[in-house]
């Protein structure tokens, strides 16, 4: 969360000095903590500032920029390891979690390439694709029947199953091996 604007500060700190109200009264016309403002005046007693403090940091980074190119270097491009072994192989002392994220910061996956048809790149079959696009491109989107040929049937649901249907509606369920309309 970013911290509160000065001009926001500046006016808490003004409503506090004039009276304006109880902190928890104050806090309520702004919208802020009560201990938002507690901590303010505080601040403003020992930095003699309104402004933010700098930001903590966080904790200590589990890998520095020497582990982070050792780690590069066990993960060849050709034959992606487990974290596991490279949590062996390198010497690591984070986490598995840990080597996982700093591997996707540096885009380097387990997810192979997918595989596709070699002569997909010849110049005689790139021709006849773009020929196929062309043609297909002149034709009406009206016309395209599209067929569904996932063979789903009915022998795949069970032979009964419940249902609900208002009174005097049928309850029965398909008859088993016909095909879906």
């Amino acid at each position: 969360m970013r911290p509160y604007s000065l001009d926001l500060r500046e006016r808490v700190a003004a409503a506090v000095d004039h009276h304006e109200g109880s902190i928890r009264g104050i806090a309520r016309v702004f919208r802020v903590s009560t201990s938002f403002i507690v901590r303010l005046l505080q601040r403003r007693r020992v930095a003699g500032t309104l402004a933010p403090g700098p930001h903590g940091g966080g904790p200590p980074l589990a890998l520095g920029p020497v582990d982070l190119e050792r780690l590069a270097g066990l993960v060849p491009g050709a034959a992606r390891r487990y974290a596991g072994a490279t949590e062996a192989r390198g010497g690591f002392t984070c986490s598995l979690k840990t080597l996982w994220l700093a591997l996707g910061r540096r885009r380097l996956t387990r997810k192979k390439k997918s595989l596709y048809a070699s002569q997909r790149d010849r110049p005689d079959v790139q021709k006849k694709r773009r020929s196929f696009r062309r043609k297909a491109r002149k034709i009406e989107p009206k016309r395209l029947v599209f067929v569904d040929e996932t063979g789903v049937t009915t022998a795949m649901t069970p032979a009964y199953t419940e249902r609900r249907a208002d009174s005097g509606r049928s309850t029965r369920p398909r008859p088993r091996g016909r095909r879906s309309p």
